[in-house]
């Protein structure tokens, strides 16, 4: 994050029509084919507004820095204004933020008003809680905040909590997201966006299936040969279809969907395994692409290091093969990978 750049720090590159939010920790423009080594890293839209927050709050002070003849990042050092930490005193950040903005004494506090209140006594029906009360604020009230939104908002669960906070025991996790069901009405409404979402999702590729456009997987080309005609393809009927339980369908990678409800490929798919699934529906080659680029990548430069072993060789090949599938089920074209003869040998 230090090394991220006011000007190219976030930046979109568009692979098939969808864009893909990039963070760079180089100077200069990403451009198609371009060879960086862990300076290039995946994020969201989310991710982009974020640094974009980032680069107005420290505006002034790299304006500030450069008008003293010094190098500016996005991220700037503020030992001008206050003597920095170690890493080990981090949790007194709220004190250093006290001090930076404020030569007096006094407690890092809000002052509550109505829906503070409303949502205190939410998360914490045991105590009370008056408009007009300061509220003191510490770090760690963060963490704990962290797992309540989390596990109300049914984005993450227990074991994964437990993993991400180093607990000893998953009873305190559920302890830090207690009464967490206190979101019910807004995971209500959170559930009939994303049917909504899902449903516009089918719709728009039953449409490219009536139109003639290939869709790769399985049921890609189920979907493709089957006749639309006089069939009821809107988003209002398949919003119907996935509220009754009869159609489902979540995302595997950009592009790239599963109908089927008991599927657990959610996060870091295996591609070998989708490729010809008879639940998956693929519209997009740009994270084949990615993928097969990756693996090229991996594979050379494990060759040039020596480091190659027919396990990586194989695991490696199997993904590249699936990514060219993919790309052929979609008739995108590309210049199909060779092995060297010093890779088969490795390989041998």
């Amino acid at each position: 994050m230090l090394q991220i750049t006011p000007d190219y720090g976030a930046q979109v590159v568009t692979l098939d029509g969808i864009d893909i939010h990039l963070f760079h920790t180089k100077q200069q423009k990403i451009t198609p084919g371009y060879q960086g080594y862990n300076d290039v890293y995946v994020t969201t839209k989310n991710g982009h507004l974020a640094y974009e927050l980032l680069n107005c709050l420290n505006r002034p002070v790299r304006k500030w820095l450069e008008s003293k003849g010094e190098r500016s990042w996005l991220l700037n050092s503020l030992k001008y204004f206050q003597q920095p930490h170690s890493i080990s005193r981090s949790g007194h950040i709220l004190q250093s933020l006290r001090r930076l903005f404020s030569s007096k004494k006094q407690e890092f506090s809000l002052e509550l008003n109505s829906s503070d209140v409303e949502m205190l006594r939410r998360s914490d029906p045991e105590k009370e809680f008056n408009i007009g009360e300061k509220w003191h604020l510490t770090p760690h009230q963060l963490r704990r905040s962290l797992a309540y939104y989390l596990v109300g908002m049914q984005l993450a669960d227990f074991p994964q909590l437990k993993q991400q906070f180093s607990h000893y025991s998953i009873a305190m996790t559920m302890y830090y997201a207690r009464n967490a069901s206190s979101f019910q009405k807004m995971f209500h409404d959170l559930e009939k966006e994303k049917v909504k979402q899902q449903a516009q999702l089918y719709s728009r590729l039953a449409g490219k299936a009536y139109s003639g456009e290939k869709l790769g997987g399985g049921q890609g080309k189920n979907m493709y040969s089957e006749n639309y005609v006089d069939r009821n393809i809107s988003s209002q009927y398949y919003e119907k279809e996935i509220k009754s339980g009869r159609k489902h369908i979540h995302a595997l990678a950009p592009g790239m969907y599963c109908i089927n409800n008991t599927c657990s490929m959610r996060i870091g798919i295996e591609i070998g395994e989708c490729v010809d699934c008879d639940w998956a529906v693929i519209e997009s080659g740009a994270y084949a692409q990615a993928i097969r680029q990756e693996s090229i990548n991996i594979l050379k430069g494990l060759q040039s290091k020596g480091e190659l072993t027919a396990d990586i060789i194989a695991f490696q090949e199997v993904r590249i093969r699936s990514a060219e599938k993919i790309l052929n089920d979609l008739d995108i074209s590309y210049i199909p990978y060779q092995a060297s003869e010093c890779l088969i040998t490795s390989t041998i």
